[in-house]
């Protein structure tokens, strides 16, 4: 199992319904690269796919995560 970042990094979802609208987030916190690894390998992967998150490059794959968990069962979307 592969973990590219720290310990004590997490992602925290917040969903929230406020009569007919639904309204979902994604928050990443302490996200430093584990670079705690015994493969430089390993190690350069790590700090290649944090770097890559912390500039934004995940935020497609959060998005349609968060828009799966809101998207009505009968939308087209």
């Amino acid at each position: 199992m592969a973990h590219f970042f720290k310990d004590d990094a997490s992602s925290t979802f917040l969903v929230q319904r406020n009569g007919l609208t639904v309204k979902a987030e994604v928050h990443g916190r302490n996200e430093q690269a584990n670079t705690n690894t015994e493969k430089f390998i390993d190690k350069a992967r790590n700090i290649l796919v944090a770097a890559g998150a912390m500039l934004g490059f995940s935020d497609f794959q959060w998005k349609s995560l968060v828009k799966g968990l809101i998207r009505h069962q009968n939308s087209t979307e």
